[in-house]
């Protein structure tokens, strides 16, 4: 399976992509996940998800119709 995610940043590991349903995803022979920190705070490591799945193909704005 495809993942258009690039590889070199930390999103290639996230868990809240909308497209990744929940299901595991392959990851190039060899890779090596990058270092994050988790987030410490409340809205960054769960208020979030209360509004759902990021969207890998979301940007900012205004929604349009």
């Amino acid at each position: 399976m495809f993942w258009d995610v690039d590889y070199f940043s930390s999103g290639a590991t996230f868990t809240g992509w909308k497209e990744r349903d929940g299901t595991a995803y392959p990851l190039p022979e060899g890779y090596e996940p990058l270092p994050v920190c988790s987030p410490r705070t409340w809205l960054a490591s769960v208020g979030w998800r209360k509004r759902g799945s990021i969207s890998m193909f979301a940007r900012p704005g205004p929604v349009s119709a």
